[in-house]
């Protein structure tokens, strides 16, 4: 069966989505690490930062650590740049290090290492594992040290606070309802993500799950969600043996950044491109050429460094002992604001707990739109 054509209304949205950080506002609930429900209602939530008892850091410059999953990802590294913006607009110096493999033991082991040291503020951190990863970051919070994720969630518990790119009903949505619109509504499909444990991933999948379950009850997802550890070439591996095993595919929801490139390998040396709907998720650079070939027909991300950047003006807050409301202007709280990310961040989205924060929706990317976008 022929792919179907995106609806014109779907390619006006990423035209627009081409010249904004598409961080629009969400009023609707979605899920947070699967543990509860995180609410975004009318007036949003706050944070209680007045009660860090570090307002005394307002004239100091704070050294913020940015720890990615696994360093060598265009993802994670394009990330980088929203802290290197925020160091003169919110007076912080950014460390970005990682580790070389998507392992929660190794960020543990590295964290341990900068804790030891006595001179960073904050950490922020993708998590690999939220349950791994919570000694440590619970021994950092008994140390004054701030600690937030970005991207991927970890445990509430765990944190001061996070920003996620969007919530997890519009990931779930978008990628499902995508999928739907390039092969139809009936058929098998297939899901690779990255990290088994990875619960930003996880938890988008479950919720896309549950979502196709109510409104797509008639697609059929052949087996589990296939993990590649964040490896492109390990996803092309398992793509290649699931087109073999699934030879009726019809859809492939690629839920990782490392894993669209390999999926879309696999799918066009099996040429099988014009046969399966591929959505991905990954920088635009690394995929622009699998849009242009058809092995890709719909790409969806954000761009990870508007994370970052916003983490460093919530650590600004956090130690000037200032509390952030829904709707906060973080581009009119930077000294500077002239850079690309200060001019073009949306207000925060902050839910009631207080502890999440979204910067909107996804961007959609096509092989028409891709090249506006280069990281």
């Amino acid at each position: 069966m022929k792919k179907r054509v995106l609806a014109v209304i779907m390619g006006m949205a990423m035209a627009v989505s081409a010249f904004a950080p598409v961080y629009a506002a969400e009023t609707e609930a979605a899920e947070n690490t699967g543990e509860e429900e995180m609410k975004e209602e009318s007036g949003g939530g706050v944070t209680d930062f007045t009660s860090s008892g570090f307002g005394s850091k307002k004239d100091e410059t704070l050294k913020i650590l940015v720890m990615p999953k696994v360093l060598g990802l265009p993802f994670y590294e394009h990330s980088e740049e929203g802290g290197v913006e925020a160091q003169d607009d919110f007076n912080v110096e950014v460390i970005f290090d990682g580790p070389t493999e998507a392992d929660a033991t190794a960020q543990v082991t590295m964290l341990e290492d900068y804790i030891a040291q006595g001179d960073i503020d904050c950490i922020c951190i993708a998590p690999n594992d939220p349950d791994t990863l919570a000694p440590v970051l619970q021994d950092a919070k008994d140390q004054g040290i701030m600690v937030q994720y970005f991207d991927s969630m970890a445990n509430d518990e765990d944190i001061d606070c996070g920003v996620s790119p969007c919530t997890t009903e519009t990931v779930a949505q978008s990628f499902w309802d995508s999928m739907v619109e390039q092969m139809g509504d009936t058929g098998d499909y297939v899901v690779f993500t990255g990290g088994a444990t990875a619960a930003n991933l996880n938890t988008w999948i479950a919720a896309g799950e549950e979502y196709a379950k109510e409104k797509y009850p008639d697609l059929n997802e052949v087996t589990s969600a296939i993990a590649t550890e964040e490896s492109s070439q390990m996803a092309y591996e398992k793509a290649t043996e699931a087109l073999k095993a699934y030879p009726d595919l019809k859809g492939i929801i690629c839920m990782s950044s490392a894993t669209g490139p390999g999926v879309c390998q696999a799918v066009a040396e099996a040429g099988k491109t014009e046969d399966i709907a591929v959505i991905t998720m990954t920088t635009p650079n690394a995929i622009a050429d699998y849009l242009k070939d058809g092995s890709s027909d719909l790409n969806i991300i954000w761009d990870p460094a508007y994370m970052v950047y916003a983490n460093c003006y919530m650590a600004r807050m956090y130690f000037d002992g200032e509390n952030i409301n829904d709707g906060a202007d973080i581009a009119g709280a930077a000294k500077d604001g002239t850079g690309k990310y200060a001019t073009t961040i949306n207000n925060l989205e902050v839910d009631e707990s207080g502890l999440h924060m979204t910067l909107g929706e996804p961007l959609f990317m096509n092989k028409d739109n891709v090249a506006d976008w280069d990281f």
